[in-house]
């Protein structure tokens, strides 16, 4: 069991690669600086945690650099995973050189205070060590892989952070992998399972590539086996497992950009009562919710003529709704009764 209390630094990371500084000085403010390299981009953040916003995780500075780690691996065009080019290693460091100076020399904060973590993307990359080598060489960091287990449990610390409370399952669909977990969080603390929680290698990108491959009744079977077995392995807590018998339903808790996806597509199609515009006029993903037949109702979200027209869908990400769709439809038939589906921006 992991309990995380709302003081303190909160880490929270998905495919790829973050820098974590919780105790540095940001001109007058405590700071937590991360570097994050996701299957579509590296994020650089520095957050503010001097109270009384701690618990809100304010962002002082935030940048993307557009450097794939997984479609570094996959650009050949020939299906098969290569090792992480030079040419990308060595923008990815000299990006990290940028981001160091940055956080020295710009806003103060201790390169003592910053540790870089690897997750899916280069966790998993068949040449790590070279970039481990390259990283280490050439900057003041140490490259250290997440578990996969670890890696989902702050998946469930990122949705703790976005909501006031959460109790049910939780997932997290990135590029390259996707997360299974449970939360109860209240009153500033959230409990969640180290030991159980369950990351899968079906991120958004790595299911495109494998619906170009396979069949799709043959692929789903094979998911709905996979995710049957980890949804069993997962510790559930008795208040959980009683709604779950009760058949009341439980929430469904979501982040990471292929679920924020779906869930600005399901926005798209929401009729508001005496509305005079079409859609939400503040469309935050953060919050939105949906029933869970909104939610599996894939047919309906078939349906709409462009995705590329929704608001906050990329090219990249309508390229990727018929993985997402998979994604849906394999949990339908996994996950117990769904009552209600929250979407979180996460961090």
């Amino acid at each position: 069991m992991v309990h995380w209390q709302a003081s303190g630094s909160l880490i929270v990371v998905r495919n790829g690669l973050l820098v974590k500084s919780s105790s540095g000085h940001c001109r007058q403010h405590d700071s937590w600086d991360a570097e994050r390299a996701r299957s579509n981009g590296i994020r650089f953040s520095v957050t503010d945690l001097s109270e009384p916003t701690a618990r809100n995780l304010p962002t002082i500075v935030f940048e993307r650099v557009a450097i794939s780690v997984h479609d570094a691996q996959h650009r050949d065009g020939s299906g098969e995973r290569r090792p992480i080019p030079d040419d990308v290693i060595d923008n990815i460091v000299a990006n990290l050189h940028r981001w160091q100076y940055i956080c020295y020399k710009e806003l103060q904060i201790s390169l003592d205070d910053m540790a870089l973590v690897a997750t899916e993307a280069t966790r998993s990359a068949l040449n790590v060590d070279e970039l481990r080598h390259a990283i280490e060489t050439n900057t003041v960091w140490k490259l250290t892989c997440l578990p996969k287990k670890t890696e989902a449990v702050y998946g469930v610390f990122g949705i703790a952070s976005s909501l006031t409370y959460a109790e049910g399952l939780v997932m997290d669909l990135g590029g390259g992998s996707v997360q299974l977990s449970w939360i109860i969080a209240k009153d500033g603390r959230c409990d969640t399972s180290h030991e159980t929680a369950q990351s899968l290698p079906y991120g958004a990108a790595i299911l495109t590539k494998l619906l170009a491959e396979e069949d799709r009744h043959v692929l789903k079977s094979r998911l709905e086996k996979e995710f049957k077995v980890a949804y069993e392995a997962l510790d559930l807590p008795d208040e959980i497992k009683e709604k779950i018998a009760s058949g009341a339903g439980v929430n469904l808790y979501l982040s990471g950009g292929g679920f924020r996806g779906w869930g600005h597509l399901l926005m798209s199609l929401r009729k508001l009562p005496k509305a005079e515009c079409s859609g939400y006029p503040i469309p935050l993903i953060n919050g939105f919710s949906a029933t869970g037949p909104e939610f599996f109702d894939t047919r309906r979200v078939g349906r709409i003529p462009d995705y590329h027209q929704i608001f906050r869908i990329s090219k990249r990400r309508a390229q990727q709704v018929p993985a997402i769709m998979l994604m849906v439809d394999v949990l339908r038939e996994v996950l117990p009764e769904i009552r209600d589906v929250h979407f979180c921006q996460g961090t």
